[in-house]
């Protein structure tokens, strides 16, 4: 069973393999949704790194 989560700001359910950005990023990094626990999400960022954030900052992360 995925998880997903909701962003009311921008009207979009995000779900494991959509690409994201880091919202506020000057460099716009790209990267794609890896995993969605119920206390933490994985982005596979283009540079090659996999990184876990705790789900209080999802709303750092902008769908593209």
């Amino acid at each position: 069973m995925s998880i997903k989560w909701y962003d009311n700001d921008t009207d979009t359910f995000f779900e494991e393999g959509h690409r994201v950005t880091w919202f506020g990023d000057e460099n716009e990094t790209e990267g794609e949704l890896k995993m969605i626990g119920e206390k933490t999400f994985a982005v596979q960022w283009e540079d090659g790194s996999y990184i876990e954030y705790p789900n209080d900052h999802q709303e750092a992360i902008k769908k593209i």
